[in-house]
């Protein structure tokens, strides 16, 4: 479907009084309070619809307060863990907030999930190699704002993928957690291996990471 198709369908939703159709409206029209307004009016009687959640937390990213946009697409995510709009912006979040690590672990799950980025314009360039898919990450303007740095988070997604990119990255107490957690579900040698040098490597250096 064309976005002219799409834009259509949803001026025809909202006549009908859809919400989630109405909030997006606002949201096209920049005036964000009103679909934040609508929307949390709404989502207190139905809290599980995904796309009404997902125009509140676009919208209060768009105005800047990004801690309630990165708590809301982490709700969007529990309903919906495929959810390419919620990944492609707690990427960008966590990357403003300088958690390059944790930022790579979501854009690289967007990759798992739709490889050409066709679902959403994707802020990760793919570039092909002989051996290896390499990330690298567009770095916002000089002039983006730049959130405080956040306490120790959790980890992005529990696979052994992601564990291994902590690792390298240096993030050893992030990877710690996703080899732990991986163990607590499946009986792996491979991953307790990962996890033993880990921990020798974060007991060896102290790393604060």
């Amino acid at each position: 479907m064309t976005q002219a198709a799409e834009t259509k369908e949803e001026n025809s939703l909202a006549q009908r009084g859809y919400w989630p159709a109405m909030a997006e409206q606002f949201f096209r029209d920049g005036r964000y309070s009103k679909a934040v307004d609508l929307c949390l009016r709404m989502l207190e009687d139905e809290p599980h619809i995904v796309s009404g959640r997902a125009i509140l937390a676009r919208s209060f990213y768009h105005v800047g307060q990004y801690r309630q946009a990165k708590e809301q697409f982490v709700e969007v995510l529990k309903l919906d863990a495929t959810n390419l709009v919620a990944l492609n912006y707690l990427g960008d979040i966590l990357y403003r907030d300088g958690e390059e690590a944790a930022a790579m672990a979501y854009y690289r799950r967007i990759f798992e999930i739709d490889p050409h980025c066709a679902g959403l314009s994707c802020p990760v360039e793919q570039a092909a190699s002989v051996e290896t898919k390499q990330l690298t990450i567009k770095r916002p303007g000089e002039n983006a704002p730049r959130m405080k740095s956040s306490p120790l988070r959790e980890p992005a997604f529990i696979t052994e993928t992601v564990g291994d990119i902590y690792f390298e990255q240096g993030y050893l107490k992030l990877a710690r957690e996703v080899y732990s957690r991986l163990l607590t579900n499946r009986s792996s040698s491979r991953i307790a291996e990962k996890l033993s040098e880990t921990e020798e490597k974060l007991n060896k250096k102290g790393s604060t990471k």
